[in-house]
């Protein structure tokens, strides 16, 4: 039902004639990731699967296996 809802150019959800749209920190908390720490700026860098392990080693006395599975996810 999402699907017919989404509004692409608006990067939204059309719901009862307004646009809803999504932000990172909503998908963040959807998610159930932690908004807080080091911030990964991802603007001119290609992210991949070594860049994000690398980035969980750094941290790996404050990530959880549920953080580790979530960012696969994502």
């Amino acid at each position: 039902m999402l699907i017919s809802l989404w509004v692409e150019r608006r990067g939204g959800f059309l719901i009862s004639n307004i646009v809803v749209c999504l932000s990172l920190l909503d998908v963040c908390l959807g998610l159930s990731l932690r908004v807080h720490g080091e911030s990964i700026n991802l603007n001119n860098v290609s992210v991949n699967v070594h860049m994000l392990y690398d980035f969980l080693a750094r941290c790996r006395d404050e990530v959880t296996l549920e953080d580790y599975c979530r960012l696969y996810i994502l």
